[in-house]
């Protein structure tokens, strides 16, 4: 029963909605149809484990419920959001009812999908820019977008921004670790398509993730912590000179995000308590505020924002608390690569990507079902 989903998770980072809209079209109602067939299936049995943490998901159930208004009144993009979001949390359901085996070939279904995103974007480094440079000048276009990655050689296939690519596999880096002894092969593919990608704000948020890992593990990791931090500073300081001209520099985005943010900000005034609309909070230089909260709040309000909140606090409350209970650092990984994806959507806008939203929600259900993935050592025998 659990194969078909696990070939859709395979499949979710690769078709994205706005580059294969017909496509994007066909996978969601596949998607969704598996999803309401498997839940259907674990609901009726009662074999099942998964009941008590079910509650769990109550403000995640809510937040659905408080954009379902402001979903149907907003543009023709707000009843997409609201399948894509509902598919997201329907997922998240769904895993938070597993048991160990099924939430570890998830996470093996979601690193293997990394592992394929990153020979695209290897590919696109090493020969599509190629391509690329050559279908340009034959058709004498120059400037824009195009013109950007091409000069900065910033790798994004196949996602729609090299920040988005970068996200997505900042999520996979932890997940590949947690309770995986062959991490190594697969990671010397993902790590180099990270890098390429150029991105500063998705190696922040992995920056962050690390320090969270290395906090709540304990003075285990002491010593590796300290040669880590410092790889990750002395990437975040290569980015800023690769990047330090025109307009993939890392001045020219913190600029235009401040930019983004202050035009949303006045937006949010129209309507502050019950919010404008899916979709109708697009300024004159972005359709995204480049920020999860400032987006929630300029589209679906108060009451949409706050249960979102709830969710992520209650989320990261009795993860927390599992941690520390058992001290699970598998666990953690999945913790942090949760988190990252948080912490890269307070400049960034992959919530509303729904190849890398789906993730984050199967994430989430994974963190609620507290699958225990430490490997207990069998035990000696008698003398």
């Amino acid at each position: 029963m659990l194969t078909p989903l696990l070939i859709l998770i395979f499949l979710r980072p690769f078709i994205s909605p706005e580059a294969f809209p017909a496509a994007g079209a066909i996978y969601l109602n596949l998607l969704l149809a598996c999803l309401c067939a498997l839940l259907c299936f674990l609901l009726a049995d009662k074999r099942e484990r998964g009941k008590a943490e079910t509650a769990s998901l109550l403000p995640a159930a809510l937040f659905i419920i408080a954009i379902l208004p402001s979903a149907f009144h907003g543009n023709a993009d707000g009843a997409a959001l609201l399948i894509n979001q509902l598919a997201g949390f329907s997922a998240c359901l769904l895993v938070s009812r597993m048991d160990k085996e099924r939430t570890s070939r998830i996470i093996d279904a979601i690193t293997a999908a990394g592992a394929g995103i990153a020979v695209i974007a290897l590919y696109q480094y090493f020969y599509g820019f190629g391509h690329l440079a050559e279908y340009m000048a034959k058709n004498e276009m120059s400037g824009g977008i195009a013109s950007d990655y091409l000069g900065s050689k910033r790798v994004f296939a196949p996602f729609v921004t090299s920040n988005a690519l970068a996200g997505f596999l900042a999520m996979v880096i932890p997940l590949r670790m947690a309770g995986r002894k062959t991490a190594l092969p697969s990671l010397l593919l993902i790590i180099p398509a990270f890098l390429l990608a150029k991105s500063l704000g998705a190696a922040a948020a992995l920056f962050c993730g690390t320090l969270l890992f290395f906090s709540l593990s304990g003075n285990k990791f002491r010593k590796a912590a300290l040669a880590v931090l410092l790889l990750a500073g002395v990437f975040i300081a290569a980015v800023f000179v690769l990047r330090s001209t025109g307009s993939q520099s890392p001045v020219f985005s913190l600029h235009s995000r401040l930019a983004y943010w202050k035009e949303i900000a006045l937006i949010i005034k129209d309507s502050p308590v019950c919010g404008n609309g899916a979709g109708n909070c697009a300024g004159s230089a972005s359709s995204f505020a480049h920020n999860l909260f400032l987006q929630l709040w300029c589209e679906f309000g108060i009451p949409g924002t706050a249960v979102f909140a709830w969710f992520i606090i209650s989320t990261a409350g009795k993860a927390y608390a599992h941690i520390r209970r058992s001290g699970d650092d598998n666990y953690l990984l999945i913790f942090c690569a949760w988190t990252i994806f948080l912490v890269h959507n307070l400049a960034d806008f992959t919530f509303f990507l729904p190849q890398i939203s789906f993730i984050w929600w199967l994430i989430g259900g994974i963190l609620i079902s507290k699958p225990d993935l430490t490997k207990t050592p069998a035990p000696s025998a008698s003398p």
